[in-house]
């Protein structure tokens, strides 16, 4: 999980950073070593220095200026950002210890622009407690403009945002497997078995949610207690934020929705001024209520979720062109694929489906968004972009 928290660090947590010159402990062959120029996507990370052996030792120290850190920065490692699209140019200056003495290159670096964007899932939840509001501040930090969230309809019929169908996210054990927790101390395993057995919809309320507060666990740095937050307060902030909101995905669950939920969502929607900034997703359990939510407020966007587990290629092939078909016929904006079952069970092979490319461009051509979630690592990122 830090390795995911490190890579969306990488890709959108940098563009705040001012660059300044910087050095390096590379070998006396590095500015020879540089290509001339580098084109890239927005958002990838590079490294100039890339399979050059590190040496602290090394008579020469290296720093970096970028010409407009708008198109790509540049840090004390050389590790370059691309973070809007243009040509700009990286001074690379080597210094010799002994003498003082300088050497310069220049290298052009191309960014240009892809139709993806990032997804904060459960916002930045890798840095903050997930599903929090903290987690969605987080994320705004970090410069995410699209992000997500799961409805959860309390014991009460109160709307709240929360993940899982038990409590657990509620303590630091919330990523422990049973034989795990069976193994922590006896007040800890008594205290994460109880929370295990406490089912979201049978238990929270508006009243006694300040009761189960969610704590930042060993994978988040460390946060004042959160809470369980509801409808009305991640609207809050998300209307706080919506210059640099770009879409917030609502999963809708099959838990305790109903056509009365969907309603009070869309009529807060409205409240908020936030109609244009929300999708509704959900799988074919809860089909019904996506088409309900079309018909009371035909603004509000709309995508189809699906996957399946150990998908081969025709499969997915499959699976895409129903979805496609099901969301035309409703007039649904976006389809959802859930890669993240593909890539957790997939035994060997590419870790990319082959055919997952072509498929997202069927999906573009019928005139559809598509959401592949998760994609944990860049190396996905770019086995659909190839």
């Amino acid at each position: 999980m830090k390795k995911r928290l490190a890579l969306v660090l990488s890709l959108l947590a940098l563009l705040g950073i001012v660059c300044v010159p910087v050095y390096a402990h590379i070998g006396s062959d590095a500015l020879n070593n540089l290509n001339d120029s580098y084109s890239v996507r927005i958002a990838e990370v590079f490294n100039l220095f890339d399979g050059m052996a590190t040496d602290d030792s090394a008579d020469r120290r290296y720093s970096f200026v970028s010409s407009d850190e708008n198109i790509a920065r540049v840090d004390e490692s050389g590790i370059v950002s691309a973070v809007g699209e243009g040509d700009t140019d990286i001074t690379v200056t080597g210094t010799d210890n002994n003498s003082g003495r300088t050497s310069q290159k220049t290298v052009r670096v191309n960014v240009s622009v892809n139709n993806s964007v990032p997804i904060a899932h459960r916002g930045a939840f890798d840095c903050a407690p997930q599903v929090t509001l903290a987690a969605y501040e987080k994320a705004f930090d970090m410069g995410y403009n699209y992000m997500e969230g799961d409805l959860r309809v309390g014991k009460d019929n109160s709307l709240f945002f929360y993940h899982d169908d038990n409590l657990l996210m509620c303590t630091r054990y919330k990523y422990k497997s049973d034989a795990e927790i069976k193994k922590l101390p006896e007040n800890e395993r008594q205290l994460a078995e109880q929370y295990k057995n406490l089912m979201f919809s049978d238990t929270i309320t508006l009243e006694n949610r300040k009761d189960y507060p969610i704590l930042s666990g060993d994978d988040t740095e460390f946060y004042p207690v959160q809470y369980i937050p509801t409808l009305d307060e991640l609207f809050a902030c998300l209307k706080e934020h919506s210059g640099d909101l770009g879409k917030f995905l609502i999963h809708i669950r099959s838990g305790n929705v109903s056509n009365e939920v969907i309603t009070r969502i869309c009529e807060k929607s409205r409240d908020y001024g936030l109609t244009d900034k929300l999708v509704l997703i959900g799988n074919l359990s809860v089909l019904d209520y996506l088409e309900y939510a079309k018909s009371v407020e035909p603004d509000i966007g709309v995508g189809y979720l699906f996957g399946k587990e150990t998908a081969d290629n025709g499969e997915i092939t499959s699976m895409f062109s129903d979805a496609i078909k099901t969301a035309g016929k409703n007039n649904f904006t976006y389809v959802m694929f859930n890669y993240e079952k593909y890539r957790d069970t997939a035994k060997g092979g590419s870790l990319v489906p082959e055919c997952l490319t072509q498929n997202i461009i069927s999906a573009h051509k019928a005139g559809l968004k598509v959401i592949c979630y998760s994609m944990n690592t860049y190396e996905e990122y770019l086995g659909i972009l190839d």
